[in-house]
């Protein structure tokens, strides 16, 4: 796969989640006041998110291949939608700070492993040598 063509839109659309709750965790209680604009901007990220789980066209070699890397973009896109389900929730604000760190992290866990596919170095088959 070529790490331009899927790999690093993937990563960035990836990172989005775990940057846009990096941010908001600082301004969590006037998130839960400004609901629907907050919401709005998480949903942001899950809509971002899909066009890279979509595969038309895609040869069955490849979707084995990026399983993972699509798993990792949907664990993103759900921790978009958890920090919106925690916003909405009717919880006590320690509560709502501890659950939002954690899927603050969840999110970070997976654009890392993503990155790491991103970098892991690519291995050249020298099929001329094989006979």
């Amino acid at each position: 796969m070529q790490r331009s063509g899927f790999l690093l839109p993937a990563l960035m659309a990836c990172l989005l989640t775990p940057m846009l709750l990096f941010a908001g965790s600082f301004y969590l209680e006037e998130l839960a006041r400004e609901i629907e604009a907050t919401a709005t901007a998480l949903l942001l990220g899950p809509g971002l998110l899909a066009v890279y789980l979509a595969r038309p066209a895609e040869h069955g070699f490849a979707t084995r291949l990026l399983g993972g890397v699509r798993f990792m973009l949907l664990l993103s896109a759900f921790c978009a939608i958890a920090a919106g389900a925690i916003l909405i929730a009717d919880i006590e604000a320690a509560d709502r700070e501890t659950w939002w760190r954690m899927v603050m992290l969840l999110s970070a866990a997976a654009a890392l492993a993503v990155a790491i596919a991103c970098l892991l170095p690519r291995r050249k088959a020298d099929w001329t040598s094989r006979g």
